[in-house]
C-alpha cells in the first residue's frame, strides 16, 4: 500500500508547491481526537492502552481525497472498517 501511495504521489503532486510524504511517513490515522488539553492525554492513552489488539478487516478508497476540496492541505486516502 505505502508503495501504491507513494507512486500515486509522485505523478499527481508534481506541483512543486505540493510536498509529497516519504513511504515510511505514511500511516493510518484510526482515531483523530484534535486538540487535547495536556492534562487528558494519560487518561486517554490508559483508554487507548485498556483495549485489547486484534485484527481488522479496513476498506481504504481507490483514490485520495484533497482536504479541504477546495485548496488542499493535505490528501487523504479514507477507509471504512466497522469492526475497528
Amino acid at each position: 500500500m505505502r508503495a501504491e501511495l507513494a507512486g500515486w504521489q509522485a505523478t499527481a503532486l508534481a506541483d512543486p508547491a505540493l510536498r509529497p510524504v516519504r513511504a515510511d511517513a505514511l500511516h493510518i490515522t484510526l482515531c483523530f481526537l484534535g486538540a487535547v488539553a495536556e492534562g487528558r492525554v494519560a487518561s486517554i492513552a490508559e483508554a487507548v492502552r485498556s483495549v485489547p489488539a486484534r485484527p481488522v478487516a479496513i476498506a481504504l478508497d481507490r483514490e485520495p481525497s484533497p482536504l479541504p476540496k477546495g485548496r488542499p492541505a493535505l490528501y487523504a486516502v479514507g477507509a471504512r472498517s466497522p469492526a475497528a
